[in-house]
């Protein structure tokens, strides 16, 4: 494990009406070991859809919601900086579900997972969600 740390935004609390100063937390948390068939991804955008106030109620919608002292989850596009994944090179950029940190553990996982930004394409317009 190393001694660098990056950010998290967690979960801290529930809401009980809107989103507040207290409901998120900073986290510091030190860089992964990675694992085969694993990349760290350096989110560079975020995506802010609506839906994610739903995930952050107590109850399953479509989805299981974000549990307390969770990363909050969230769409994203980042690149890759180091792999042990052949079908994620270093310097791959990549879109799909990275949540709301400054580093992001992926695997290649379709839709919802991680998926390289198709060459030719502009990685700041991707996202799982668009047309």
């Amino acid at each position: 494990m190393s001694d660098r740390t990056f950010c998290q935004m967690i979960l801290r609390e529930r809401p009980a009406a809107g989103i507040t100063a207290g409901t998120f937390a900073e986290k510091a948390s030190a860089f992964p070991v990675l694992e085969n068939g694993e990349a760290l991804v350096q989110v560079e955008w975020l995506g802010i859809d609506a839906t994610q106030r739903t995930w952050l109620n107590p109850a399953t919608t479509y989805t299981t919601p974000v549990g307390v002292g969770e990363v909050m989850r969230g769409s994203g596009v980042g690149r890759v900086v180091a792999s042990r994944d052949p079908a994620l090179p270093e310097g791959q950029w990549v879109y799909g579900e990275l949540g709301w940190q400054e580093y992001a553990v992926a695997r290649a996982a379709g839709l919802f997972g991680v998926n390289p930004v198709p060459r030719g394409s502009t990685p700041a317009i991707c996202s799982p969600f668009s047309a």
